[in-house]
């Protein structure tokens, strides 16, 4: 039986660290997601004034 609950132990640990690294990655990502809309903006921008400059 004690190794029924060291297994159960270790597997709601592990499904501690999971759920906190994937936590991580959506901050990551949504960081990643503001950055490349920032950039993109930028680049319609820059078009736009390649555009007024011909």
């Amino acid at each position: 039986m004690n190794a029924i609950y060291e297994q159960t132990a270790m597997l709601s640990e592990y499904k501690t660290e999971v759920v906190e690294k994937l936590e991580d990655i959506k901050v990551d990502i949504n960081s990643l997601t503001r950055k490349v809309a920032q950039s993109d903006t930028q680049i319609i921008e820059l078009k736009r004034d390649l555009r007024k400059a011909e």
